[in-house]
Parts: C-alpha cells; structure tokens; sequence
C-alpha cells in the first residue's frame, strides 16, 4: 500500500505527522489522568488548570488527526475511531468544565470513565497508524 500515487503528491508526510500526532493524543490522556490524580488526591489543586490546558491542546492535536486520517488510503477505521474521540474529548471538557465549576457530582464521575474510554480509543488509532505506515513500508 503506497501513500502517494503517480498523479498526486505524496501523502507520506501526512502519514508521519498523523502517526505521531496519534501517540501525542495518548501521552496527552495519559498525562491528563497524572495531572488530575495529583490534583485531586495529591491536594495539587493548582494542577487543575494545567490539566484543562493540556486538555486544550489534546483536542486540537485530536482534531487534526481526524482530518488527517480521513485524508490517508487504507486508514478509514482510524478516521473513524479519531472523530468519535474529538466527539468524546469535547464532551469530556464539558464534563469536566461542569464538575469544576458547578460543583456537579454526575460529571465529574462521568469524566473519568470517559477518559478511559478515550484513552483506549487513541491508543486504536495509534497502533493501527503504526501498523498501516509498517505495512507500507513492506
């Protein structure tokens, strides 16, 4: 499976961004959870804005690997699996948003298990973006 054809650019620089966007997408969930972890039982309460922050960047990395996977042949499984994570991440800041200024017990324990969801999800879209650049390769 090639990434360019012979009428068009090369889509392997797309590949290799979305490739590695995908991994940034789940070292950013999984800092998520750090950062809410030590805020939240380590009494960091200050922790708390730099994990929105980093949730902030999450989604945009999470958005622009959406739309880079449903520009590459052969990965329409993982533009699937990447827009509904984008669809999920911005639940999750609502979510979270909700729990952390109104106080609201329901989001805040819809949030984490949310976030294991997403973080799954990434972690999909990830290996099969690494498999379908290591099948190219071949």
């Amino acid at each position: 499976m090639s990434t360019s054809t012979s009428s068009g650019p090369s889509l392997a620089p797309i590949a290799t961004g979305a490739r590695l966007g995908a991994w940034v997408v789940v070292l950013g969930v999984m800092a998520q959870a750090v950062l809410a972890g030590q805020g939240w039982f380590g009494g960091q309460q200050a922790l708390f804005g730099l994990h929105g922050g980093i949730g902030h960047g999450v989604l945009l990395v999470a958005a622009v690997l959406a739309l880079a996977c449903w520009v590459l042949p052969g990965a329409r499984v993982a533009a699937v699996l990447a827009t509904l994570n984008v669809v999920a991440l911005l639940g999750q800041t609502g979510l979270g948003y909700a729990g952390r200024r109104g106080g609201v017990g329901l989001a805040s324990s819809l949030h984490v298990p949310l976030g294991v969801a997403i973080l799954g999800a990434a972690v999909a879209v990830a290996v099969l973006l690494t498999v379908r650049d290591r099948a190219a390769d071949a």
